[in-house]
């Protein structure tokens, strides 16, 4: 017990004198000492020269002591004064160090409320964020459809994917068909007759091997049986289809040396006859056969290479228009968190604060279907009304690589897509 005490006792002075050693070292107390010892020295002098002069303390001995005195009586002012000047700036050490502490607490407290301050903030955000995403799904839900083909109500992605189909449709059904007649009025009125010519003459020539296929096709003469196993056999039949494709059949070469005939003297008797045979021309039919010329390649081109903008354009904004009424208002509120997300400034650094608008920006993508994603795609790509709203999409990365190309209407749309992203 006794032991444990001593050891008490020990670790009580150390840190007594650990405390006495930081207390001592600091610069303002250093000077206290010192100014306090040169102080005390002033005063010590006149003693110490009576001492030493072993003066008693008579007025006769003062009287005598009075030029000695008067010597270190100059003396014991010195050192007065210089005692006052090193007090005087210990105590404005000490007054630095106290507004040193002081800044460092206004420096702190500033920083708590900054922290707190942008907590409120980032609060304040989610709390509109998440509002506005419940919003979207409120009016997703309210977007209803007759689908007069199906005889049902749409509603929510439902009457989205519809509409998705209906740009397809637009497409397909109305500006194919457009560019299709722009396109044979172009060719009847094409100053190369030569070049004209050459392609009614392929598009005869293919048109009437077609029709000399498919009766064939309907000959039963050319088909066999096999009884065994129960199943028509088409080799004689197939060998022939054949050889009038790579225009090695007699019977065909014939028919179409008979074809040329006809083509040329039509063209020369009829004046009617370049509109009726531009009329018959099947531009896909003969693509997908091989068949080669200027006009097919154009079309090629503009249809299934590198589809014109201009159709799409005009493909998307005929069913936007007719459905704005059901819609213009999901794409106004998505147009509205999109555009909150980029205003927002989360970081002072550009890194971490792109970091959080991605964030957001993900949690976004996250509500919407392989559907809506692809719909408002070419909402900010071919609409005018969207070009606000890709704008604030350029370069985010917002589609990545959640749309399904292979459900593209268009084959270029990969490219429109890497322009944004």
């Amino acid at each position: 017990m006794s032991l444990k005490k001593e050891s008490e006792g020990a670790s009580t002075w150390w840190e007594k004198v650990k405390n006495f050693l930081k207390w001592f070292i600091q610069k303002e107390n250093i000077l206290m000492l010192l100014g306090a010892s040169i102080a005390l020295t002033a005063v010590a002098v006149p003693f110490a020269i009576i001492h030493f002069t072993k003066t008693s303390y008579t007025m006769k001995s003062f009287e005598d002591l009075g030029v000695i005195g008067d010597f270190f009586g100059g003396t014991t002012v010195g050192l007065l004064s210089l005692a006052s000047i090193i007090f005087v700036t210990a105590a404005v050490m000490m007054q630095k160090e106290e507004l040193k502490l002081q800044r460092e607490e206004v420096k702190k407290t500033r920083e708590e409320y900054e922290v707190t301050n942008a907590t409120m903030k980032r609060q304040q955000f989610d709390s509109t964020f998440f509002n506005m995403i419940n919003l979207h799904h409120n009016i997703l839900k309210e977007i209803t459809h007759i689908d007069s083909n199906q005889a049902a109500e749409l509603t929510g992605r439902s009457v989205i994917a519809f509409l998705l189909r209906k740009v397809k449709e637009s497409y397909q059904y109305s500006l194919k068909s457009k560019y299709k007649e722009d396109l044979k009025k172009s060719i009847i009125s094409y100053e190369d007759t030569f070049t004209r010519n050459d392609l009614l003459l392929k598009s005869e020539v293919f048109n009437a091997k077609k029709k000399y296929i498919s009766e064939l096709s309907r000959s039963r003469e050319l088909l066999d049986y096999d009884f065994d196993k129960g199943e028509v056999i088409t080799d004689k039949l197939d060998s022939i289809i054949a050889d009038i494709q790579n225009d090695s059949n007699e019977i065909w070469i014939e028919k179409k040396r008979q074809i040329v005939e006809d083509f040329n003297e039509k063209l020369i008797v009829h004046s009617d006859y370049v509109t009726a045979q531009v009329e018959a021309i099947d531009f896909a039919g003969m693509i997908n056969s091989g068949v080669s010329h200027l006009f097919l390649n154009k079309y090629k081109n503009d249809i299934f290479v590198d589809p014109l903008r201009v159709h799409k354009v005009q493909a998307y904004e005929a069913v936007y228009k007719k459905y704005e009424n059901k819609i213009g208002h999901y794409y106004r509120n998505l147009y509205r968190i999109i555009r909150l997300i980029q205003d927002e400034n989360f970081e002072e650094n550009v890194e971490k604060n792109e970091m959080q608008r991605k964030k957001y920006r993900g949690i976004l993508r996250a509500q919407l279907s392989s559907s809506e994603l692809m719909m408002l795609f070419y909402n900010v790509t071919y609409s005018t009304k969207g070009e606000k709203f890709r704008d604030y999409l350029i370069n985010t990365n917002f589609f990545d690589d959640h749309l399904i190309q292979s459900q593209f209407i268009w084959v270029n749309d990969k490219e429109e897509l890497k322009l944004i992203n």
